[in-house]
């Protein structure tokens, strides 16, 4: 999404066969920005995994939906939610930080499995600009240009259904979440078929720019450290 506008909402899948579903891992790299701030700070995007039968057309709400969450009917379920998060959004009733990276399943409820527990709030650059403040998940302004950041994750490469994850700019090195079960989220009666992959974002009456500027998806090789 653009730094300009109100209420959007934007969403991008592509569909991957899986096979397996008991044994699936992957190892995927997202390099991004998000900077801007002309018009404030908002609302955030997110990385989605899900079986929402609208497939490549799944969207959610503009503004604090993140183009993820709605009514019943609009929100994109089962997924597993990786939210770059930079307002304060309460909208399953657990995201209590203003900015962060949370990971949030959704079936026919919504949890949120964990959150960063860096920095919260922003700071402002060293000549106090507008345009160049900070906050803990974007990558802001510098010189002009905007800097890209990088979000890693990695499922269940030693087999122990921990899903592992980095954000190049965050003061916390890693957190995870153990025990994530992939297979009961998505393939709860077989153990092969369609997934989708993507991403989303959204603006309210704060806009940034919210910009995808790679990604890197592997369910073959699968270290079993970071590389």
């Amino acid at each position: 999404t653009p730094d300009e506008g109100q209420n959007l909402a934007t969403s991008a899948f592509v569909g991957v066969q899986v096979n397996d579903a008991s044994n699936f891992r992957f190892v995927t790299k997202i390099p991004y920005r998000i900077h801007g701030a002309e018009n404030g700070v908002g609302e955030g995007m997110a990385f989605v995994m899900h079986r929402d039968p609208r497939g490549t057309a799944a969207i959610g709400n503009g503004g604090s939906g993140l183009a993820v969450y709605g009514s019943p009917e609009e929100t994109i379920r089962p997924a597993l939610v990786i939210e770059w998060d930079t307002v304060y959004h309460p909208i399953d009733g657990q995201d209590d930080r203003a900015n962060g990276i949370h990971i949030v399943q959704v079936n026919d409820t919504m949890e949120t499995l964990a959150q960063t527990s860096g920095p919260g709030g922003w700071v402002w650059d060293d000549e106090n600009n507008w345009d160049d403040w900070v906050v803990s998940v974007r990558t802001g302004d510098f010189g002009g240009s905007a800097i890209i950041g990088e979000l890693e994750l990695m499922y269940n490469c030693d087999g122990n259904h921990r899903l592992d994850v980095w954000l190049s700019i965050l003061e916390t090195e890693s957190f995870s979440v153990d025990n994530f079960h992939f297979k009961d989220l998505f393939f709860p009666n077989e153990d092969d078929g369609f997934l989708y992959l993507g991403f989303t974002s959204s603006v309210g009456t704060v806009a940034d720019n919210h910009d995808i500027c790679g990604f890197l998806f592997d369910t073959d090789y699968c270290p079993s450290a970071r590389q």
